[in-house]
């Protein structure tokens, strides 16, 4: 049989991960070793195995190849140059009045 993770088995079973770590340290439900529970556990403590016969299609959020991540910055020269000079003396500032010495 197959071995799935606590939150697998949930999914597959249809019950809260929590209940299953109910049963399990109830010892109605054990796990291998390595933590996975077989499902052959699963259908010994009662429970049922789901299966689904409709795939929810994947909607991307945006096509990767065809929009940029971030737009485009449309800034002329002297702004940013102002704002340089904004940022370089706050920075001389900061320095000035948060130095140890």
């Amino acid at each position: 049989m197959a071995k799935l993770t606590v939150s697998d088995a949930a999914r597959v079973t249809g019950v809260s991960r929590m209940l299953l770590y109910r049963y399990i340290k109830a010892g109605r439900l054990s796990r291998t070793p390595d933590g996975l529970i077989d499902t052959a556990e699963l259908l010994r403590a009662g429970l049922v195995l789901q299966t689904s016969d409709v795939t929810t299609p994947v909607t991307p959020l945006h096509d990767v190849t065809t929009s940029p991540v971030t737009p485009p910055i449309s800034a002329d020269t002297r702004t940013l140059e102002r704002l340089v000079d904004v940022l370089q003396r706050d920075w001389t500032l900061a320095n000035f009045v948060y130095s140890p010495n």
